[in-house]
């Protein structure tokens, strides 16, 4: 998971969302949306349910064109999504592919590359490896337990070096003690290849523990009501950290927030 070399260190945003609006014949979701995410920033988005989260990670993804606004990468305009942009989906059982191996699954954006077969065999189980999943290339999802499968589901996301990660609710559908473990996995990721991530949760916890800052919607249509800096430091600790009297303060007044609406 080494950060690839053929991208700058960017001193600016990685992403850039201007006054995105999204109208569907009978309403409004998204309006005026406008934030930036920096190298190596995790940004939470949360919000009252069924408010347009997910439509506005698929227009910053490239998979849902927005109505009017824009959304620019690395200083260029979206167009689909980009190869340096990866997304993880909250649905592991559906996003990997069952009858393929969990090698192939992972390699499946390098070899949408063009990446020669033996590079693709190499880049998956190093990849494998790092997320915790050594010698499992060989066996098929449904062999691996729902944690595991969502492990695959971020090496795939990892395997071609993105510099940005868009993950929608990704660790939604695990048992707890398992979605601690991925969180950790993803702030280590970050801390290992200074990937950026923009993630959406309903877990006001889950904001302030993974987020650099958290991003609350507000009612429909959906506009950005508050950004709150997580002044928590690194590392994390899912005991000390979400034990400490600042953590507590974070979400209660993340909490506040999404309470208004």
């Amino acid at each position: 998971m080494a950060a690839d070399a053929s991208y700058p260190a960017e001193a600016t945003a990685v992403l850039a969302v201007d006054s995105l609006r999204m109208t569907y014949p009978t309403k409004t979701v998204l309006a005026d949306i406008s934030f930036e995410v920096r190298p190596a920033e995790i940004v939470c988005l949360v919000g009252p349910s069924g408010i347009g989260k997910t439509t506005l990670l698929r227009c910053l993804g490239g998979l849902q064109i927005a109505t009017t606004g824009s959304v620019r990468t690395h200083g260029s305009a979206l167009g689909g999504t980009p190869r340096h942009m990866s997304v993880v989906f909250q649905d592991y059982s559906r996003s990997l592919l069952p009858w393929m191996r969990v090698g192939a699954n992972v390699a499946l954006p390098l070899r949408a590359a063009g990446v020669g077969r033996s590079e693709r065999t190499r880049r998956a189980e190093q990849v494998l490896g790092e997320v915790g999943l050594e010698g499992t290339s060989d066996m098929y999802p449904w062999q691996l337990s729902g944690g595991m499968q969502q492990r695959v589901a971020i090496a795939r996301a990892l395997v071609d070096n993105p510099r940005v990660l868009l993950m929608d609710e990704p660790f939604a559908s695990v048992d707890a003690q398992t979605r601690f473990e991925l969180e950790d996995l993803t702030l280590r990721i970050r801390a290992e290849t200074g990937v950026a991530a923009v993630l959406v949760t309903h877990d006001i916890d889950e904001a302030v523990y993974l987020g650099d800052r958290v991003l609350v919607l507000s009612g429909a249509p959906a506009t950005i009501a508050r950004s709150v800096d997580v002044d928590l430091g690194q590392p994390r600790d899912q005991l000390s950290t979400r034990a400490g009297h600042r953590f507590g303060e974070l979400r209660s007044e993340v909490l506040r927030e999404i309470r208004r609406y």
